[in-house]
């Protein structure tokens, strides 16, 4: 993919959070958003997503944020899905971006 709009799309944000349950401290990603961005691979640095709207608009999800992105589908992908037509509140509102398939945890 060498065109730059292959790696615009829309992707789920997951906020980090922590608990402890039987005395041991977990960590869990919850919901924020579902929001437009850029996906990128760098070569030396890895995956990284921005996200341009959104409760977190401007801000860059890297391997050591706060934030971790899922689901990411390019605006191509996402308009094959829609009968080929661009519609920024269809793809907000199909919920691929889903209303969600709940937290998970991992032990730290």
């Amino acid at each position: 993919m060498n065109d730059a709009m292959a790696y615009v799309g829309l992707a789920n944000i997951f906020e980090k959070k922590q608990c402890t349950i039987d005395g041991k401290k977990q960590i869990y990603y919850e919901k924020l958003d579902s929001c437009f961005g850029f996906n990128y691979n760098f070569k030396n640095y890895g995956k990284e997503f921005v996200a341009l709207t959104g409760k977190i608009a401007g801000e860059t999800i890297g391997s050591d944020s706060v934030y971790k992105y899922d689901d990411f589908k390019t605006l191509d992908e996402l308009c094959a899905e829609n009968n080929s037509t661009y519609n920024y509140n269809t793809f907000k509102n199909m919920c691929t971006y889903r209303d969600f398939i709940g937290y998970y945890f991992t032990l730290v």
